[in-house]
């Protein structure tokens, strides 16, 4: 199953936007699904429900910086990450309209599928897709 499929099944399994992203990449995140669950539930509903950054995207934005950076040893792979995530996040913008949950929510599709929206359906879609073609290259 491709980790997109895998993202929106724990989605509407109730998993929020971000843990169904970052439990959907955990091995990549290197942590146990568990972990990826625990880390990354404050980021559903763009930060607490605050309405911020998709949770999806934040969780995107996890992945590829753990794939990307070479930790403590080397920090200066930081300069790699930000330009890669800076593209990233402009790709998510470009599919999803908005990068912020309030406006998703607010601009997206009212449209339910399996008592979820479809908006944010799409979000999940389009960071995994994201995610994919980083880790690809």
């Amino acid at each position: 199953m491709e980790r997109k499929e895998l993202a929106i099944q724990l989605y509407k399994k109730g998993y929020s936007c971000a843990q169904a992203v970052a439990c959907a990449y955990h091995d990549s995140l290197l942590l146990s699904e568990d972990a990826a669950y625990r880390i990354s539930e404050g980021f559903g509903g763009g930060m607490g429900h605050y309405g911020h950054t998709c949770g999806a995207c934040s969780a995107m934005v996890m992945v590829a910086g753990s794939q990307i950076s070479k930790g403590i040893e080397d920090m200066s792979s930081k300069q790699q990450t930000y330009p890669i995530v800076k593209e990233m996040v402009e790709q998510f913008v470009e599919a999803n309209g908005y990068l912020n949950c309030f406006d998703i929510l607010r601009n997206g599709s009212q449209d339910m599928e399996d008592n979820k929206r479809v908006c944010c359906i799409h979000c999940i879609h389009s960071a995994c897709d994201i995610l994919d073609h980083m880790l690809k290259k």
